[in-house]
């Protein structure tokens, strides 16, 4: 979640998740930033596998074609760190369960397009479960009302490799 090298560079840098994943993070900073990118990495790449074991449950070697095309989605996703594949997995293994709309609601407060999971439950008449990913989705994205928001704080991107341009 944070560029280290970009912001040692000097170049803007903007934190793009919600408050309560920054406070989460915060016993990783007694650990050296080597280790934590190591653990961070086979995190992700753990998560990646897992998000796609009940595909190939389901379907067995009918579902290699879409496994591969997933995997390498996945993986140039764990290359940059982000953090999609936890969601994805979260999502995978939650979503018809009691717990699916918690995950929705943590999800879609960290990206918001998990939010229109929610449309799922209300299509089933699931108002319950829709308005508890939604509630899940306010109180976790609330705390982000307490900060500034800085200008580019409000645009996607300008941290990326094609938006940034070294300092002159």
């Amino acid at each position: 979640p944070f560029d280290v090298e970009l912001w040692e560079r000097g170049l803007p840098y903007y934190y793009h998740y919600s408050p309560w994943f920054a406070a989460v993070l915060i016993p990783l900073t007694a650990v050296p930033a080597p280790i934590v990118g190591i653990l961070w990495s086979a995190l992700l790449g753990l998560a990646s596998v897992l998000a796609m074991v009940p595909l190939v449950r389901q379907r067995g070697w009918r579902a290699a074609p879409l496994v591969l095309l997933l995997a390498f989605l996945l993986l140039n996703v764990v290359a940059e760190g982000n953090v999609q594949p936890l969601l994805l997995a979260g999502l995978v293994w939650t979503l018809e369960r009691r717990a699916g709309p918690v995950m929705i609601g943590i999800a879609a407060s960290l990206k918001l397009v998990p939010i229109l999971l929610t449309l799922v439950y209300v299509a089933r008449g699931e108002w319950r479960r829709a308005l508890i990913a939604g509630a899940v989705t306010v109180l976790l994205l609330a705390p982000t009302l307490l900060y500034e928001i800085s200008p580019g704080g409000l645009e996607t991107g300008g941290t990326g490799v094609f938006t940034s341009a070294p300092p002159s």
